[in-house]
């Protein structure tokens, strides 16, 4: 059997509002929620000015909240709070993921391709709750395979050839053997992979070496894509917004650029969930000569620092953490939650690959067309076109850098 199965359409009856050109349907609220995770989360990653940042929002609510489903107590509610589950009772929650993954499994096709995938990896013979199990199944789609943490190379190629073949083989190295040892209990894990063509190529043959600002004093030559078209475009005092849809433009990437070459960290402090609402309500279509360079982005993330510092404390602390709720005990807590993430940003579109891995262990201006110049640090995001699904999101502090190790 393929275990790594499209997302099943089994999960009816849930209720979702959506934009014209999508189904099923999503709460509004849900999405607003997951956005304002997705923006705090983005803080705390992005507190080196110089970096680049790239995760998956969508990827680390969805390993969270398999590892939620879960919990109790204080635990429960500190997740709860931090991801904005708390709105609502906790069915809710997990049907509005499964709606989320049937959603997403729809934008198949012509030019775009978008896969998700979940899996659950314990101890043989471990005693897992079948309460626990059949919620993972039905709401996440989640795989569950046993494999042996005594064998922690076996283990670690297990799972990296799953992930492989996720994610048309751009992961291989989501688990690395010393990430397990005799007090690991269960590794659960989150891949997407994305590939969405431009709605609107770049000519390859128009990319030149253009420069780029670092700072208002440093700069490098990199490659530059060039496109003049009719885009959904902004001006606002901070900065230009612009939208390059995806074929079918059922995705998009907004792009927003701080009108000052130094100006991503002012930008970057009043992002939040109605700012990027006012941006995409501002979008009017119109002829923009966009300038835009091609980059890649890497990053390999500890995010214990940063979920802890955003609220989820107890989840990581043994002796506190209450994971009763996936075997019966107080012994599991979270070890550590390990996030890569890669993007390509190229002249035909975009691909982007990410792993969310949470390793639980035992206790012991005028008529004249715009100009978008994109030759200094920006933010981009990957969205969802109808509800405004934050899929990917990242900042480019540096194209000439492709990738980062970061713990936080």
């Amino acid at each position: 059997m393929d275990r790594c199965r499209k997302a099943s359409h089994a999960d009816k009856g849930l209720s979702l509002e959506r934009g014209p050109q999508s189904e099923p349907h999503l709460s509004r609220t849900f999405i607003n929620r997951n956005t304002i995770f997705a923006c705090n989360l983005y803080k705390r990653l992005s507190l080196s000015a110089r970096r680049n940042v790239f995760f998956s929002p969508y990827s680390i609510s969805a390993a969270l909240g398999m590892a939620w489903a879960g919990t109790h107590g204080d635990t429960h509610k500190q997740i709860s709070e931090t991801l904005g589950f708390s709105f609502l009772e906790e069915q809710r929650v997990h049907e509005a993921f499964a709606g989320l993954r049937t959603m997403l499994d729809k934008i198949q096709g012509g030019g775009v391709t978008l896969h998700v995938a979940n899996a659950l990896w314990p101890q043989p013979k471990y005693p897992l709750l079948r309460t626990y199990t059949r919620l993972l199944a039905r709401y996440y789609g989640t795989e569950i395979t046993a494999v042996d943490f005594g064998c922690p190379q076996a283990v670690a190629q297990t799972i990296n050839d799953w992930a492989a073949n996720c994610t048309s083989g751009r992961i291989r190295d989501i688990a690395a053997p010393d990430s397990f040892d005799s007090f690991t209990r269960l590794v659960l894990v989150n891949v997407a992979f994305f590939y969405g063509r431009w709605q609107y190529q770049f000519n390859r043959g128009e990319t030149t070496k253009a420069v780029w600002h670092k700072t208002p004093t440093r700069s490098v030559q990199v490659p530059t894509m060039q496109l003049c078209e009719s885009l959904r475009y902004a001006e606002v005092d901070e900065c230009q917004a612009l939208e390059l849809p995806y074929v079918g433009e059922a995705l998009a990437m907004l792009i927003l650029l701080p009108r000052k070459i130094n100006g991503l960290a002012e930008l970057e402090k009043g992002l939040s969930v109605d700012k990027l609402k006012l941006f995409r309500q501002m979008l009017d279509r119109q002829k923009v000569k966009v300038f835009l360079p091609r980059f890649r982005v890497s990053n390999s993330i500890r995010l214990s620092g940063a979920l802890r510092a955003l609220g989820i404390r107890d989840a990581f602390q043994p002796g506190t953490a209450d994971f009763s709720g996936i075997d019966g005990s107080d012994w599991l807590y979270l070890g550590e939650i390990i996030h890569r993430a890669g993007v390509d940003c190229r002249e035909d579109g975009t691909e982007a690959f990410v792993s969310t891995a949470s390793l639980v262990r035992l206790l012991g201006g005028g008529e004249m067309e715009p100009v978008f110049r994109a030759d200094h640090p920006f933010v981009f995001l990957i969205q969802d076109a109808g509800t405004g699904t934050v899929l990917f999101m990242g900042r480019l502090a540096d194209p000439s850098r492709d990738s980062c190790s970061t713990r936080t």
